[in-house]
């Protein structure tokens, strides 16, 4: 019951001082620390209640938060003993003693930085349209165009023997030269992509059809390779790796 009621108060006192915070609270009942665990995620906010000890289990708990969030201060409210004065002055932050809140110590941690919730779909449809889109230097036959769309230690590695280029410098002329064509279009089939966890990179594989025009003359490619590794890089998707190859008949190796 006295864990429930300070349970009660505390998150009471928190949401209606510090809505947006996270952080632990904690009071001391006979040789106990009573430590109140607060967090949020995307969907709910979390209360629970652990009998812990003023030493090591509460060292061990404030390192796994710190190892989440960045813990900038303590702020502690009320009288506290000794003993737990001298383990919070080992905490590697600084501790604020303020006027108590009724009968209990209370701790709150500010932050720096709170957990980032990814929405992954989001960035997947980003990373889609940025694929869709990475051939526009050729519809533009704009070098300018294809150097916004690499980033600059890209690599790309393409159907000739020669096309094996690291960094943008590296490549430049090769793509410069692949702008004369005229009239090009890109389709594409059996588009797969791999999004990180982090939602700000992803690795896809395509077929394409390839269709253009030089001196006037109809050429196309069909069923080409196509994979990649692309970045967001400063807030803009960039190709970081991309890689062609076509397929021969048959074994190019036996086995």
């Amino acid at each position: 019951e006295e864990v429930a009621a300070f349970t009660e108060y505390y998150t009471a006192q928190v949401e209606k001082n510090e809505p947006n915070s996270m952080g632990w609270g904690f009071f001391e009942s006979g040789e106990k620390v009573i430590l109140i665990e607060r967090y949020k995620n995307a969907d709910a906010m979390i209360n629970h209640a652990t009998n812990v000890s003023a030493g090591g289990i509460l060292e061990e708990a404030f390192a796994q938060f710190n190892s989440f969030f960045t813990i900038e201060m303590i702020s502690i409210h009320g009288n506290i003993s000794d003993e737990l004065k001298a383990t919070l002055s080992n905490f590697p932050f600084p501790v604020a003693y303020n006027e108590a809140y009724a009968n209990y110590s209370r701790m709150i941690s500010s932050m720096n930085s709170s957990p980032e919730v990814i929405d992954l779909e989001t960035q997947r449809l980003e990373a889609n349209a940025f694929i869709d889109n990475q051939f526009n230097f050729f519809y533009e036959s704009s070098i300018e165009t294809a150097q916004n769309t690499f980033a600059q230690d890209a690599v790309l590695i393409g159907t000739d023997a020669a096309e094996y280029y690291s960094g943008w410098e590296a490549m430049k002329a090769s793509i410069e030269g692949q702008l004369a064509i005229e009239n090009p279009m890109f389709t594409h089939s059996n588009r797969n992509v791999i999004m990180s966890s982090g939602g700000d990179m992803a690795s896809y594989t395509q077929l394409l059809n390839f269709s253009f025009e030089v001196d006037g003359e109809s050429m196309s490619v069909e069923n080409v390779r196509n994979s990649g590794v692309i970045q967001k890089i400063n807030g803009a998707w960039k190709i970081v790796q991309i890689h062609w190859s076509i397929g021969v008949q048959g074994q190019a190796v036996a086995y």
